[in-house]
């Protein structure tokens, strides 16, 4: 068994390759802009740990997010520019939710309540 990262279990997680956040070469996505995936970085009592909430942007403030794991309406979601935590970033408030989807695939869309900067990369379509 691996390690259990937030609401996911990696088979042989290791810090360098599997976490965006410890800013190593060897990180599995590292050549790809991941500014636009956004986290809350709130705390969660009484377990004081991070809640893990993402949100990925789809336009500048549309974003999509886990249906069964979301940020809440008021929650401050933070964007990094790197993979470095303690580079610039970005926050916003979510101001909206609209749940869409199915049993199979459960989505909601997140609303900002302003717009982000453009050097902020979306997730293009595929």
């Amino acid at each position: 068994m691996g390690i259990t990262r937030a609401v996911i279990d990696i088979s042989a997680f290791s810090a360098e390759t599997n976490d965006r956040f410890a800013n190593d070469e060897s990180f599995f996505a590292s050549a790809y802009d991941l500014s636009g995936i956004g986290r809350n970085d709130r705390v969660d009592l009484p377990q004081q740990e991070l809640n893990g909430h993402w949100v990925t942007m789809i336009s500048p403030n549309v974003f999509l997010s886990a249906a069964h794991y979301h940020s809440d309406v008021g929650d401050d979601v933070t964007f990094y520019t790197s993979n470095d935590p303690n580079g610039s970033y970005v926050v916003r408030a979510l101001g909206g939710t609209q749940a869409i989807g199915g049993l199979i695939f459960f989505l909601v869309i997140l609303i900002v309540l302003s717009h982000l900067p453009s050097q902020l990369i979306a997730l293009p379509a595929v």
